[in-house]
């Protein structure tokens, strides 16, 4: 199975074993038996987004929505007061936020360089001083590559 499906259907398992003590026997064997149905499912896929798109419209997906549900009824939540924990969640959410948000600009940033670049090079004297600071370095890259074959 696909590593990012699995870890997705684990993400969704995580997160009721997370959000509830479940002490009924019956009701863990139910979610057992449904990841098991779920990873059946899974296993007819190779990416991630054909996965979660085949999920999201099958009846699986109501199914973990009613799990849920159930598991939110007849369990207690889990409480956690503790600030590690508090502190350990706020860094994974900064962390993740600026992982998101460094993957979302990350081509706006690499257009807005190449436009800067592209100016720079057109404005004369400063697009002759870059065109000869870049054939130095090209030269200097083979002249310490001539170094390390001798």
């Amino acid at each position: 199975m696909n590593e990012m499906i699995k870890n997705s259907i684990d993400a969704r398992k995580q997160a009721i074993f997370n959000a509830y003590n479940i002490d009924n026997k019956e009701i863990e064997k139910t979610i057992n038996d449904f990841f098991t149905e779920l990873e059946k499912f899974a296993s007819k896929y190779n990416d991630v987004m054909d996965f979660e798109t085949a999920f999201s419209s099958s009846d699986l997906n109501q199914k973990y929505i009613n799990l849920f549900t159930e598991v939110g009824s007849k369990c207690k939540p889990k409480v956690f007061e503790s600030e590690e924990y508090i502190e350990s969640t706020d860094n994974n959410i900064t962390s993740d936020a600026q992982y998101l948000m460094d993957d979302l600009t990350q081509p706006m940033r690499r257009e807005a360089r190449q436009k800067v670049d592209d100016a720079l090079r057109s404005t004369p004297i400063v697009g002759d001083i870059m065109e000869v600071k870049q054939h130095i370095d090209l030269f200097n890259k083979f002249k310490k590559n001539n170094k390390d074959g001798e």
